[in-house]
């Protein structure tokens, strides 16, 4: 599988795992899709969530300001990024 496709798959497991609150495993499938797609904007702020969720402030203030590099327009991103600095998830 192409790195794209694997990357793709990771994804959408992690979103599964957002969804039944599993941080940990979301955040393994998304470390996972990131190292295969480093610029992928979804990828780095749904990372950034799962982090937060886990209270993971730094690494989490991190994914998102990788994403609003990218995409400075993009909500989620600084939604992630509040949340940081505000301590909540």
């Amino acid at each position: 599988m192409i790195p794209e496709e694997s990357a793709r798959a990771l994804f959408f497991e992690a979103l599964e795992h957002l969804e039944r609150e599993d941080y940990a495993a979301a955040e393994a499938r998304l470390r996972e899709a990131h190292r295969l797609v480093p610029e992928r904007v979804s990828v780095l702020t749904n990372l950034s969530a799962a982090l937060l969720r886990q209270e993971k402030i730094d690494d989490a203030a991190k994914y998102a300001a990788q994403a609003l590099a990218l995409d400075p327009g993009n909500a989620q991103g600084w939604l992630n990024l509040a949340g940081c600095r505000s301590g909540t998830g």
